[in-house]
C-alpha cells in the first residue's frame, strides 16, 4: 500500500481502530505488535516485532513472547469488518487446542485466531529456519480448523490495497 496499513483512514478513522473496537469487546488486555510508535496513541502496549521484516509469523511470536496469557486472540490490523461475534465464537472452541483458526468458504484465515504459548518455541524455531508461512506451523501444533461459513463474507475480507478501501 506504500504506507503503514493500520494506520490508513477507513471512513474518517485507522483502520486498526475497527479491529480494536471488536477485541477490546473481548479483553481490555491488548498488545499492537508494530516498529511504528504511532500505535502508541490508541492507548495499548504497543510492543516491536523481535524479528524485523519476516512478516506476520514474526509478528505472532512478539506478541505471544510479551502476553501474560496462555490463550492469545490474534488479529491482523487489515480485517475491520470483523465483528465480536466471531471472536467469541472461535474463543468457544478453542479449549484444548494450541492454535484455532476459521476455516471461511473453504479458506483458512491465520491472522484470526487462538494462539497459545505454548507455541512460542516451535514458531521462533521456524522463523530461525526460515520457515515463515504461518501454515507451516500447523503440522506442529494440535489444531482446531473452525468452518465459520454461518459467518459474514466481509468479516474475513482482508484490506491489501488502496482500491479495497474505497467504499463499498
Amino acid at each position: 500500500m506504500g504506507e503503514d496499513k493500520g494506520l490508513m483512514a477507513l471512513f474518517g478513522k485507522p483502520m486498526i481502530a475497527y479491529v480494536l473496537d471488536k477485541a477490546k469487546e473481548i479483553s481490555e488486555d491488548i498488545i499492537i505488535v508494530s516498529d511504528n510508535d504511532n500505535y502508541k496513541k490508541f492507548g495499548y502496549k504497543v510492543v516491536r516485532d523481535l524479528y524485523k521484516g519476516l512478516g506476520p509469523l514474526s509478528g505472532i511470536l512478539s506478541g505471544l513472547t510479551k502476553s501474560d496469557h496462555a490463550a492469545n486472540l490474534i488479529l491482523s490490523c487489515d480485517i475491520p469488518y470483523i465483528k465480536s461475534g466471531l471472536l467469541n465464537y472461535l474463543i468457544e472452541h478453542s479449549e484444548g487446542y494450541d492454535i484455532t483458526v476459521p476455516v471461511h468458504k473453504e479458506r483458512i484465515h491465520p491472522l484470526i485466531g487462538v494462539y497459545h504459548k505454548s507455541c512460542i518455541d516451535t514458531i521462533e524455531k521456524n522463523i530461525k529456519m526460515g520457515k515463515l508461512k504461518i501454515t507451516d506451523i500447523f503440522d506442529h501444533f494440535n489444531v482446531h480448523f473452525v468452518e465459520t461459513d454461518q459467518f459474514e463474507d466481509i468479516e474475513f475480507k482482508n484490506l491489501n490495497s488502496k482500491k479495497d478501501i474505497l467504499p463499498m
